[in-house]
């Protein structure tokens, strides 16, 4: 047991009141909202995200397409059939690997493209 932890029931039961009594007095703040909101992510998450914004910038400028959502662990794009950016990808460091093929409305009709997902 942490030397924070209640060793009898009367310390259980005095730390419980004392939750309970902060609890009741949390709930009647009106900034609850604020609070909850108000949580920055940690280093890494906003390194991935970072990391996902400036991807799917190079991506989308060398005529690709990101499909997974901003943040994701794995990402997943669509490039043009007999596209060089996967080739480009790799030489950044990124492993492109095949996981499909679709089709994709563009403004200029129907576009077969590759899916692939992305390993660092």
């Amino acid at each position: 047991m942490a030397d924070t932890e209640p060793k009898t029931i009367a310390e259980s039961s005095t730390r419980l009141l004392d939750l309970s009594t902060q609890w009741k007095e949390f709930q009647k703040r009106k900034d609850f909202a604020a609070w909850a909101n108000d949580r920055s992510p940690n280093k890494a998450t906003r390194a991935r995200h970072d990391l996902f914004i400036a991807l799917d910038k190079y991506i989308t400028a060398h005529g690709g397409w990101t499909i997974s959502v901003p943040g994701a662990r794995e990402i997943k794009i669509e490039v043009p059939k007999g596209s060089e950016l996967p080739s480009k990808l790799a030489a950044l460091g990124w492993k492109p690997i095949l996981c499909g093929s679709t089709t994709r409305t563009t403004g200029q009709g129907f576009v077969p493209v590759d899916i692939l997902v992305l390993e660092k």
